[in-house]
């Protein structure tokens, strides 16, 4: 016994993605398949990067059209980069 003293205890260390983007990249939406529930951000570097419904903030996924400028941030899915937070850019 360690004389009345608690032993502290450590909590496991949290998961940290490599690919979580806290600042905003900019893009635009460049397809969306309404029946699924999903579409494709062309990012300003060129990359494709998917995006859920669930993702978008401040825009209705169905009132969002290809061309429209977002910003958004970039995490590591199950399937691979996921953009979240979605939301119409800043001017």
């Amino acid at each position: 016994m360690l004389s009345g003293r608690s032993v502290p205890r450590f909590e496991p260390a949290k998961e940290v993605s490599l690919y979580a983007c806290e600042v905003a990249m900019q893009g635009t939406i460049k397809r969306v398949i309404r029946d699924r529930g999903f579409g494709f951000i062309r990012a300003a570097d060129g990359q494709e990067v998917f995006f859920h419904r669930s993702s978008l903030q401040q825009l209705n996924f169905d009132g969002i059209k290809e061309g429209e400028s977002v910003e958004f941030e970039i995490e590591q899915g199950e399937k691979g980069l996921r953009a979240v937070a979605v939301r119409p850019a800043t001017k």
